[in-house]
């Protein structure tokens, strides 16, 4: 379970939230279009289709979260696995 909370730590990190949400909107909103604008345009858009339209803009924002968190995590493991190293200044 621990890797589960701090995968969800890292995920609401403010930044994080900020990034998956702007990707969300944009890419979520190109999608609705292209998928759904038909319906809204006519206005026959059904229940059935808005969920499907939250389920559109729900996925880019779990893409962009999951990326984000991976990313952050393997720079975290990068930078502990990182041993000083003493430079000597003699040639």
């Amino acid at each position: 379970m621990k890797g589960i909370a701090r995968w969800l730590q890292l995920a609401i990190l403010p930044e994080i939230v900020r990034r998956a949400t702007r990707t969300a909107v944009i890419v979520g909103s190109i999608l609705t279009a292209i998928n759904h604008g038909g319906e809204i345009g006519s206005g026959t858009l059904t229940r059935h289709g808005l969920l499907q339209i939250c389920l559109t803009i729900m996925v880019p924002y779990i893409v962009s979260t999951s990326s984000s968190v991976a990313t952050l995590k393997q720079t975290i493991r990068a930078t502990e696995s990182v041993e000083p190293r003493i430079i000597s200044s003699t040639p």
